[in-house]
């Protein structure tokens, strides 16, 4: 799967479980946000090569950094009881990713869709 697939679907899987929430037919929130979790770790890791590549770079090291905050606050957010949970993935963390994900797309879309 490509990266910026990888960001999409992320995305999208943001978009279900806050529609979850109000919806309670939809059920595969839990086990997506365990699939979502995976894939931070995945990008994760891809940014340590990219950190390499671009270190000299102080805008796509920011946009990197600001990736590794997600990571630790999707981490915190999944030990919060289920309240709390829903209120920070909704207010906190799914508008952060998307501005995020808008950000660096800006800046590495002419190396990743290559």
């Amino acid at each position: 799967m490509k990266y910026s697939q990888l960001l999409e679907t992320i995305k999208e899987a943001f978009q279900y479980i806050s529609e979850s929430f109000r919806n309670l037919q939809r059920t595969e929130s839990d086990r997506l946000m365990t699939d979502m979790i995976h894939a931070f770790d995945k990008i994760s890791d891809i940014n340590e090569v990219f950190s390499g590549w671009f270190e000299s770079d102080t805008t796509v090291m920011e946009i990197l950094d600001r990736f590794e905050m997600l990571v630790t606050e999707i981490e915190f957010i999944v030990d919060l009881n289920g309240l709390e949970t829903n209120r920070k993935i909704i207010e906190q963390l799914m508008p952060t990713f998307i501005i995020w994900k808008k950000d660096f797309m800006s800046e590495f879309e002419v190396y990743i869709e290559s």
